[in-house]
């Protein structure tokens, strides 16, 4: 017997722009990186010639605005992660609906061979019987 029509609709998620965003993000987090190390690259020269508060001032504003750099830099790729997570997940599925469809596709062709031998064995003994 049936367990049940399995879910005929298909995943709704498009692999292509997943794959853009992915892509896209881990350019920004490398972007972002490569703008990280050329600032510093910039910066250490002027630290040299800097003293007392202005430095010290310019120093934490600075110290500040790589971590900020950093962070969205590892924000990016962890949502490029997650989108990866999500087609795998979105890919899974998808091949778990088809192969429940196949299974469902399969039983109900049981059934209906098992329903056509028995009403034809029933048929032929309702002619015998006459």
């Amino acid at each position: 017997m049936f367990s049940g029509a399995p879910n005929w609709n298909d995943v709704e998620w498009s692999h292509v722009a997943a794959g853009n965003m992915i892509r896209e993000l881990y350019r920004v987090a490398l972007a972002l990186e490569h703008n990280r190390i050329a600032l510093q690259r910039e910066v250490e020269p002027v630290q040299q010639e800097w003293r007392g508060n202005h430095r010290e001032n310019f120093d934490q504003r600075h110290q500040q605005k790589m971590t900020w750099n950093n962070g969205l830099a590892e924000q990016c790729r962890t949502l490029a992660r997650r989108i990866e997570s999500l087609s795998e997940q979105a890919r899974e599925e998808q091949a778990a609906r088809e192969r429940a469809r196949e299974l469902w596709r399969e039983e109900k062709a049981r059934e209906d061979r098992a329903n056509k031998l028995k009403n034809s064995v029933n048929g032929k003994r309702s002619k015998s019987d006459v």
